[in-house]
């Protein structure tokens, strides 16, 4: 072989494997490229998972997290790698200790739920063993941040909870009522026989009024199990508050607090719900007077309640001598579920509801407080509007042993012996005529047989397979309308929708709004 044919195939041999090297470093470079991508991609991925997610020791040591679990633990990124598990979460050691160990040991330990040291911060956390150690890690954690979610759960909880009160109450309630009828009524019928100044006729008058307080208690606990439709009245706000104060003034003095009601003249009446805005009233008061509770003995505990007209609107003032109000808790105070009374008592709904029925009446709820002792709770609602009137008082009532109206036919209906008892002395002593019924079926067959003027029956009264108002309702001649039906629950009854033209007398009663409701009977059918 010439020297010149081996220099030419020497040249080929060099070119070739020039050629198979630059294949090689192009594969290489494609191979670290897509590496790269896929790294970028992981690393994607990895950080917009919203749960945080941290890759740790088998001492809890951080090597390596995502962005959520950086913003879950509220460090800098940076700051996060190196920290342990628990002083990132801000959660004791001990907590994750188990959790860690068993994962560690190749377990699937199940998820556990933390309280972190931020407030309102609750944490779930799993842990689970890595298959090939990264970087000295040997478990994956996975943080969710479920505080709101826990927070709606509690709120499902408290709903159901007062569904449940109100169905009981509402039981109660009934029970309640007809004793406390009997014990109003008997009381009212033995004053109207007794004699002034009798010896016996103030321990009457004591048993009345306790009685009426009573009744007023039982028909507030309904107010606040039962949401129902509002009934707007023009009405005397200083009227509302003064009855929401007495029915605190127990509390009050159990607490050693003063109050003091100031009603400026010129006070407009308000167009509401009477029930919705004693609510709010006693929402208020009692948070003014748990702001004073805690107050030591040698601090002055008082409330006080001002009421005025400010530019054609009713004001309330509950001002309290209290600590103040915090710029943290004032942004919350009427939030739904805030409180900071103790676990267990209180739901954080107070101010929140008061808050709404302020506002469904055209109204503000606001808070006035500077640093310093002393907070202001301030009510304005709009004044009624023109030509409205007060609602009307009590009609004056005969007097005893008077007879309104000629004697009339009379069925009374009501399961409770004593009840019966009481009505029928009522009407027969006014010289009426009065039959009495168990039940809703006897009531029925009576009517059908008797032309009656009148029927006071109670709600509940079954009449077979349908409520008694209905029964009597498809009687002839019109007997729904001289029907009475006493109930323990107005509210409900109008969510229920009665037979149009039923008039309804709330249990317990008093022998005035019997006699009033019995005269409107008999004006309208004369």
């Amino acid at each position: 072989m010439s020297a010149a044919l081996s220099l030419a195939l020497a040249g080929g041999g060099a070119a070739l494997l020039a050629g198979a090297l630059l294949v090689e470093r192009r594969r290489r470079r494609g191979l670290f490229e897509l590496v790269s991508r896929g790294k970028e991609q992981w690393e994607a991925t990895f950080d917009a998972i919203s749960e945080g997610i941290a890759l740790v020791t088998a001492n809890g040591v951080i090597r390596r997290s995502n962005t959520a679990f950086a913003a879950l633990a509220r460090r800098p990124f940076s700051a996060v790698v190196g920290a342990p598990l628990g002083e990132a979460l801000r959660v004791e050691r001990e907590a994750l200790a188990g959790l860690l160990e068993t994962a560690v040991a190749g377990g699937h330990p199940a998820p556990i739920v933390l309280r972190s040291d931020a407030p309102t911060h609750v944490l779930r956390v799993a842990a689970a063993p890595v298959s090939r150690a990264v970087d000295g890690a040997t478990v994956v954690v996975v943080v969710e941040d479920i505080t709101e979610q826990q927070a709606l759960e509690a709120q499902l909880i408290h709903s159901e909870k007062m569904a449940a009160v109100g169905t009981l109450v509402s039981g109660i309630a009934h029970e309640l009522n007809n004793p406390l009828t009997s014990i109003a009524g008997l009381a009212e019928f033995l004053l109207e026989q007794s004699a002034a100044g009798s010896s016996g006729r103030e321990h009457l008058r004591v048993i009345s009024e306790q009685a009426e307080r009573a009744s007023h208690i039982v028909r507030d606990l309904l107010t606040f199990a039962r949401k129902g439709p509002a009934v707007r009245a023009s009405l005397d706000l200083g009227d509302v508050v003064r009855r929401s104060l007495d029915l605190m003034r127990y509390e009050m003095q159990r607490q050693g607090v003063a109050a003091d009601v100031t009603v400026a003249p010129g006070l407009p009446h308000v167009l509401g719900d009477r029930h919705q805005l004693q609510q709010v009233a006693l929402n208020l008061i009692a948070n003014a007077i748990h702001a004073v509770a805690g107050l030591p003995p040698d601090r002055p505990r008082g409330v006080s309640l001002d009421l005025r007209a400010e530019a054609g609107r009713a004001v309330l003032r509950v001002t309290d001598t209290g600590p103040g109000i915090s710029d943290e808790v004032r942004a919350q105070m009427f939030s739904p579920f805030f409180t900071t009374k103790a676990p267990g008592e209180g739901t954080g709904l107070g101010l929140f509801v008061s808050y709404g029925i302020a506002e469904s009446h055209g109204g503000t709820l606001t808070v006035e407080s500077r640093p310093g002792p002393g907070a202001t709770l301030v009510l304005t609602l709009p004044a009624g509007e023109a030509g409205t009137t007060p609602s009307p008082a009590p009609a004056t009532v005969p007097a005893a042993g008077g007879t309104a109206t000629a004697p009339r036919r009379i069925l009374v209906v009501d399961d409770d012996p004593v009840v019966r008892q009481v009505i029928s002395a009522l009407f027969a002593r006014e010289g009426h005529r009065v039959d009495a019924a168990v039940s809703g079926a006897d009531a029925v067959r009576l009517a059908r047989m008797e032309p009656y003027d009148l029927i006071i029956a109670d709600r509940l009264a079954s009449a077979g397979d349908e409520p008694i108002a209905a029964a009597l309702a498809r009687l002839p001649g019109g007997v729904g309308a001289r029907l009475i039906l006493s109930t323990s629950d107005v509210r409900r009854d109008s969510e229920e929708r009665l037979a149009a033209g039923v008039r309804r007398l709330a249990k317990p009663f008093d022998l005035r709004e019997l006699r009033k409701a019995a005269e409107e009977v008999f004006g309208s059918a004369e």
